[in-house]
């Protein structure tokens, strides 16, 4: 747990880090860089309604939910990395 004076992104120094800035397309450039390949807007804050995103893709119904939930999953899991290592991943090994 970190302070509120602690809470800031280990990529964005002075912006603190929430889950809209660690998961939305208009946010942090590491979620830029994830979401930008992968076509899928998150603007209007769907990554809290995950079966939003992506429906103008070519994934099967039974599976859409399930990527974009791994997806956050990854984006979530690439600041551990950074915050204990201080490792950046590339955005094409978090997709």
């Amino acid at each position: 747990m970190r302070t509120l004076d602690e809470s800031f992104c280990e990529q964005c120094p002075g912006i603190h880090e929430t889950e809209e800035h660690i998961f939305c397309h208009c946010q942090c450039p590491s979620a830029v860089a994830v979401w930008t390949p992968l076509g899928i807007d998150t603007h209007s804050g769907h990554f809290r309604r995950p079966w939003l995103l992506g429906q103008n893709l070519q994934l099967p119904t039974t599976v859409n939910l399930d990527v974009f939930l791994l997806v956050l999953w990854h984006i979530w899991k690439a600041r551990n990395p950074i915050i204990i290592e201080h490792r950046r991943s590339t955005a094409r090994a978090i997709i």
